[in-house]
């Protein structure tokens, strides 16, 4: 059984894997769980978070689509509670005060107050190298803290009214005790009201979202994945054929200026971005990473492992066997092509992360580019002729790497991940100029 979850700042990567044993990955956003349909490796896939502004939402048809192709799929605590709500007649499982909430159109506590926004469970936060770790709080997490300080008599009643409306009416982005306080305080409520509650909050804050992605997760650690019977029929729109054909385009979405410089100085060392790269799509395959992989024996091994599994559907004929095996190979090929560039960054920076690499890699990235900005000129790749090229080539990979220059320079920017060959000839131009940087400071 393979599940998948999309894990964002609601919960701690370290507390979600000390609960469930899965695969887990960034946000989820429109796409993403097509693909990991398509791809046939997720029996069961959970949300708990996903994108909504500047991402597109993962779309409620892409989710039926996986539950009509025997998928099961559930959600708690944040997008996936949303989802659950909405989809919950169609087979998505919910989990937690939150779906609830929202399935109900009330909230525990306040049930004179339609509770339907998206901005309930919203934050701000940073990224996954980060930690996802949050900057605002979400409105969620104030309701049930306030309903816990009223239970406790820290505030009365009239005073949690207030709280709740001077925290609604703030920008998603800017929620957060000390903005409430003083939005409160204009309003009326007393200093000592807003000293008890200032003092109480810290220690007995009410995290809702971590809370209801833990019953999530607790609750699939401890049942099997049941391929749930679709009880209706997907059209097959052409809105839904555009995110289908769209699926190789979203390996090129937008990256992270700062996680990319960080992944550029791993694409300039080859051995060590192929065994993380390597790592990374283990991970995404379910196998365990041996020395020496490459995608294609990525691939074979998680399909013998499924042919083992019986999950390949192989026939007592070796020839049929062989040619099931073949087919599984492929899907699992296209999986690979399409994973999403986000997905797959995340995955290398966590690999990074664990060990221990990360730091140094984005001390080098910032010694680098502080080194660059003071450059009078740092030529163009366009500006240069094929000669210079070639000899920047030389300096790399003969000088740098000791190896010969390869014969498709362009296959090897494609394998180290760079976007373009123009992209790989500026990170050269950059090496070179910082190298030089530093043997002028080493000669001093």
């Amino acid at each position: 059984m393979s599940t998948f979850v999309f894990l964002g700042p609601s919960l701690p990567l370290e507390r979600a894997r000390a609960i469930l044993d899965a695969r887990y990955l960034p946000p989820v956003r429109q796409g993403d769980v097509h693909d990991l349909v398509v791809s046939g490796l997720a029996t069961r896939i959970a949300i708990i978070d996903g994108h909504f502004a500047q991402v597109p939402a993962v779309w409620h048809k892409e989710l039926l689509y996986a539950l009509q192709e025997g998928v099961e799929v559930c959600g708690a605590s944040s997008m996936g509670a949303l989802r659950a709500a909405e989809l919950e007649s169609f087979g998505m499982l919910g989990v937690g005060v939150i779906f609830q909430a929202y399935r109900d159109g009330r909230y525990p506590g306040f049930p004179h107050e339609p509770f339907e926004d998206d901005d309930e469970v919203a934050l701000i936060h940073g990224p996954g190298e980060a930690g996802h770790r949050a900057a605002s709080e979400a409105m969620v997490n104030i309701r049930s803290t306030l309903n816990s300080a009223l239970a406790g008599g820290v505030i009365d009643e009239p005073a949690r009214e207030l709280l709740v409306r001077c925290a609604k009416a703030r920008f998603y982005a800017e929620r957060g005790l000390e903005t409430m306080l003083a939005d409160a305080a204009g309003e009326g409520l007393g200093a000592e009201a807003i000293g008890r509650l200032r003092a109480w909050w810290p220690g007995s804050r009410v995290d809702q979202k971590a809370l209801d992605a833990q019953s999530l997760l607790a609750q699939l650690s401890s049942t099997d994945a049941t391929r749930p019977r679709a009880a209706f029929r997907l059209q097959l729109t052409s809105a839904f054929d555009a995110l289908v054909r769209a699926a190789p385009r979203r390996r090129a979405a937008p990256r992270d200026p700062e996680r990319d410089a960080v992944l550029d100085e791993l694409r300039l060392d080859p051995p060590q971005w192929r065994a993380l790269h390597a790592r990374a799509l283990a991970h995404l395959l379910g196998v365990d990473a041996e020395a020496g992989d490459d995608t294609a024996r990525l691939i074979a091994r998680r399909a013998a492992a499924d042919m083992d599994a019986g999950r390949g559907g192989a026939s007592a004929q070796r020839d049929a066997d062989l040619l099931v095996r073949h087919e599984h190979e492929r899907g699992l090929g296209q999986f690979v092509a399409g994973i999403p560039a986000s997905v797959l960054d995340a995955q290398l920076c966590r690999q990074l992360e664990e060990s221990n690499e990360y730091q140094r890699l984005a001390r080098r990235a910032g010694c680098k580019a502080r080194c660059l900005a003071g450059e009078d000129r740092i030529p163009a790749v366009h500006a240069l002729h094929g000669l210079e090229i070639l000899q920047l080539e030389e300096w790399y990979f003969g000088t740098r790497l000791g190896v010969w220059i390869p014969d498709d320079v362009q296959a090897h920017s494609d394998e180290m991940g760079f976007r373009s060959l123009s992209d790989f000839h500026r990170a050269l131009i950059a090496e070179y100029l910082y190298c030089g940087h530093e043997e002028r400071a080493d000669a001093v």
